[in-house]
């Protein structure tokens, strides 16, 4: 089965980062499903107000290309935009 690497992000109010990972989807059906559950704990970290899935193990901390999905708080509590694109 195919691997997907994909950076996620994670930022507070102000757009400063305050965690940021390379997770791994072995998925083939949707790309990012994979890496869902770990974007939504991130989204539960003290201060978060949004997490940004990007496409592919970055090297450096700002992303030059949009998201693959954008998840904000609001989000993890209504249950929108969880599966759903952006």
């Amino acid at each position: 089965m195919n691997t997907d690497q994909f950076t996620i992000t994670a930022r507070d109010a102000s757009d400063q980062i305050i965690s940021r990972v390379v997770a791994v989807s072995q998925r083939s059906d949707d790309r990012v499903r994979g890496v869902m559950p770990l974007a939504r704990n991130m989204l539960r970290i003290k201060g978060c107000a949004r997490v940004e899935i990007h496409d592919g193990a970055s090297e450096t901390p700002e992303e030059v290309r949009p998201p693959l999905r954008l998840l904000s708080v609001q989000d993890l509590y209504q249950g929108f935009g969880l599966l759903e694109g952006v």
